[in-house]
């Protein structure tokens, strides 16, 4: 009994900052324009998505609606992926209740391309060189542990739908967060945490590795994810893209091409 109150708890204390950490990025982002009000400068970046975000009002009388009927009521700790200092800073203040921690990792090299992890030929069968994938840079796992939410501005390349997609970085951080998300959420007892991913970005996290089917509240720009995390887990240990593919379905034989298709656009 006490468990499950602790759960609705946590979901509760996560919704909440879900919706104020949407307030908080709008405010930093929010730059009126007198000629063209109705958009920002990071709308028109991304404006082949035709999603007008909502106003600050709406999303704040909301906010302070379920603030009036619950309070936060236990400590949770808060990971931030690809996030500036400035929002961090934003939840230092509220002692006893939210721990934050900015999780550091190393960027991509910028000398690779998204054609070194998913080359158009894949030689099959090894004939010229053993298939190998470029690194990519994760975070010390061990070093951020117990977290409860993870909160992630997700790249969008620069503003065309193609670019977002096949955007390393973004890959990287979709990467960073479901290898955090699966080290605080499974344990090897089988009392198994809920870990909560919140992302923020127009093009959202990529959904070959975040499913539609665990995303719970989307609100413009921001996106709630509780995720499946034993499937999390069977996608962090796949190969990173097709360039190693091949030798790892032999050995495995669970591996599927399909599962990777968006490298296919």
């Amino acid at each position: 009994m006490a468990s499950s109150k602790r759960s609705c708890q946590k979901l509760l204390i996560v919704s909440l900052l879900f919706i104020s950490v949407s307030l908080t990025f709008l405010v930093f982002s929010f730059h009126p324009k007198p000629d063209h009000p109705e958009f920002d400068d990071h709308s028109q970046a991304v404006a082949h998505h035709h999603k007008k975000p909502l106003s600050i009002d709406a999303q704040k009388s909301w906010f302070d609606d379920l603030i009036e009927r619950k309070i936060f009521s236990e400590r949770i700790r808060i990971g931030f992926v690809n996030v500036d200092d400035n929002v961090k800073h934003e939840y230092d203040h509220m002692r006893g209740q939210v721990e934050t921690v900015n999780v550091d990792f190393r960027p991509v090299s910028g000398e690779l391309k998204w054609e070194d992890f998913f080359p158009e030929w894949i030689d099959e069968d090894a004939r010229w060189h053993e298939p190998s994938c470029p690194e990519v840079p994760m975070p010390r796992l061990e070093d951020y542990g117990d977290l409860d939410v993870i909160v992630a501005r997700v790249p969008c390349g620069n503003g065309t739908e193609k670019q977002g997609i096949r955007d390393l970085l973004r890959l990287q951080v979709n990467l960073v967060v479901a290898n955090l998300a699966v080290v605080n959420g499974l344990t090897t007892g089988g009392n198994d945490r809920t870990v909560s991913v919140i992302f923020i970005g127009s093009c959202g996290p990529m959904q070959e590795i975040f499913r539609c089917d665990d995303l719970m509240t989307h609100l413009g720009d921001y996106w709630l994810y509780k995720p499946e995390l034993r499937r999390l887990r069977q996608m962090v240990q796949m190969p990173v893209g097709s360039c190693l593919i091949a030798p790892y379905h032999k050995q495995t034989g669970i591996f599927s091409f399909t599962d990777m298709n968006f490298i296919l656009f």
